[in-house]
């Protein structure tokens, strides 16, 4: 995509003020309003943010987030596109997946499938490198957390979660911290690989039975990939 010819009129710049502190960023409106519906819609003369051309996220607490968002709106980057490897002795490859996981939910609250597009194909790249201890390091269950908690359905970065934990979970990925929903959603896509005098039982656990038991009467009956993987909290 080309990139935009900026003006420094008053006219295309956009005042941001994000936080409770109201930190101040100003930014070109063509720049936001490319890919974002929110602020497609929120800009419009109709609204007072467009007559103020100042709108205000007071909800808003993780600015790296919102300065991460912002630079993607310009320069098409992620910040994770450094990384090269991702294990537990690396707090910026551990730390990836969440940092990731809140670019995508305030893409969802902005209605910018772009950015979420782009987080899922990084998602992708990040969980496909093999680290020198020989392990894929996957999604732990904070980051599983923050994705449930911040978007609704359908969701393409919630089925990339439950698709990972089918095929490549192990029972010690499972624990009380995960979504209800997701377990929910997990032991449906489980229930495809069952066999059928599994399928009252998978049922049962996705109606409420203790999540304690989900990794016996799951994972436990299922061929798990022959790849190494552990899941980063």
């Amino acid at each position: 995509m080309a990139t935009p010819a900026f003006s420094l009129r008053e006219d295309d710049l956009v005042t941001l003020l994000v936080g409770p502190d109201e930190e101040k960023f100003v930014v070109h409106e063509i720049c936001i309003t490319r890919n974002s519906d929110f602020f497609k819609a929120v800009m419009k003369k109709e609204w007072i943010e467009g007559r103020t051309r100042t709108v205000k996220f007071p909800e808003e607490t993780c600015l790296e987030t919102f300065i991460a968002y912002l630079n993607f709106a310009y320069h098409r980057k992620l910040p994770t596109e450094s990384i090269e490897t991702v294990s537990e002795d690396d707090s910026l490859g551990v730390d990836a997946y969440k940092v990731l996981a809140k670019i995508y939910v305030l893409g969802e609250r902005l209605l910018d499938e772009s950015v979420q597009n782009a987080v899922v194909e990084e998602f992708a790249r990040l969980v496909a490198i093999e680290s020198s201890d020989g392990k894929c390091y996957y999604p732990g269950s904070g980051c599983v957390t923050l994705i449930y908690n911040g978007t609704s359905t359908p969701c393409e970065l919630r089925r990339m979660m439950v698709d990972m934990y089918s095929s490549e979970g192990e029972a010690s990925w499972i624990d009380k911290r995960l979504p209800s929903e997701f377990l929910a959603d997990l032991v449906e896509e489980l229930q495809d690989f069952l066999p059928n005098d599994w399928s009252s039982v998978a049922r049962s656990i996705g109606s409420g039975l203790p999540v304690r038991w989900m990794p016996v009467f799951c994972f436990g009956s299922l061929e798990r990939s022959s790849r190494a993987s552990r899941a980063v909290q």
